[in-house]
């Protein structure tokens, strides 16, 4: 499949929970995802908020490039499920996994406006 996608942009699968990877055509990007007999996927094309993710044991760091307003930055299980919340900011952020309001297993950082999807990524292995 062939879309379009600015530099400032990437793809990612909300049911796989994980980066699509794509290669570059003039104009647009092929992107490739397996899916096996009777599954779907589902393939969102977000602007790149979240800039870098990083890991050590429990703590994360989350550094976001810029804010669409009010904004919370979450981490969520492979279903999409909040973990744990908290109010985001422009710059460095830190999360601590051993404070989970939810009890769960941690699969993406999520950035929300008002609870709305701005930007997701995978998470780290710790």
């Amino acid at each position: 499949m062939a879309v379009s996608l600015a530099p400032d942009e990437h793809l990612f699968d909300l049911l796989g929970c994980m980066e699509v990877a794509h290669t570059d055509l003039p104009g647009a990007v092929a992107v490739r995802i397996h899916l096996p007999r009777n599954d779907v996927g589902c393939i969102v094309r977000l602007p790149r908020r979240l800039q870098q993710v990083e890991r050590s044991g429990d703590a994360l760091t989350v550094e976001i490039d810029r804010l669409p307003g009010r904004c919370q930055l979450a981490v969520a299980d492979g279903e999409g499920r909040i973990l744990l919340a908290r109010p985001a900011r422009a710059g460095d952020n830190a999360l601590d996994l051993g404070e989970l309001d939810v009890p769960g297993r941690p699969a993406c950082v999520k950035l929300l406006a008002d609870g709305a999807l701005v930007d997701v990524t995978e998470l780290p292995a710790g």
